[in-house]
């Protein structure tokens, strides 16, 4: 009878503070940046988490890599997409919703913002070769990460 009573008051206390069941884990970040270090450009390696200011922000996923090979002469840059999933401090618990930021490298939009964060694309390493397909999980974005005035 304790037990069940004991069960029935943890349940009560998971719903009042908005819990849900089917919510996801905790997001456990690889790196944590301050906002000054964030200012100049940070890396995020393709898959991973990090987390400024507070914010969680993930290379969730490469869209499109069209920019000129190192060892290749082209008329154009070309261009690289990427998305970078952005979570609330609070994240699962909250009611915020997360964001998923499609940023370039070339095109429109290099920058994306977030509950008072903006969140800007400087860099994608490495660049295609020719004779060589780029294994997708050696990506790293650097993005710079600033608060909004």
């Amino acid at each position: 009878m304790r037990t069940r009573g004991l069960l029935v008051l943890t349940l009560l206390s998971a719903a009042a503070c908005g819990a849900d069941s089917s919510s996801a884990p905790p997001l456990l970040p690889d790196t944590s940046y301050t906002l000054e270090q964030a200012a100049d450009s940070i890396p995020l390696r393709y898959g991973r988490t990090v987390r400024v200011d507070g914010v969680y922000l993930t290379f969730a996923r490469l869209v499109s890599e069209t920019r000129c090979p190192d060892d290749a002469h082209c008329v154009s840059e070309g261009d690289a997409e990427i998305v970078v999933q952005v979570d609330p401090p609070c994240y699962p618990e909250c009611k915020v919703a997360s964001a998923a930021l499609h940023l370039h490298t070339s095109s429109e939009p290099r920058a994306g913002t977030y509950i008072g964060h903006r969140v800007q694309l400087v860099g994608l390493h490495p660049r295609p070769r020719l004779a060589q397909k780029v294994d997708v999980s050696s990506y790293v974005a650097w993005v710079r990460v600033s608060r909004l005035s």
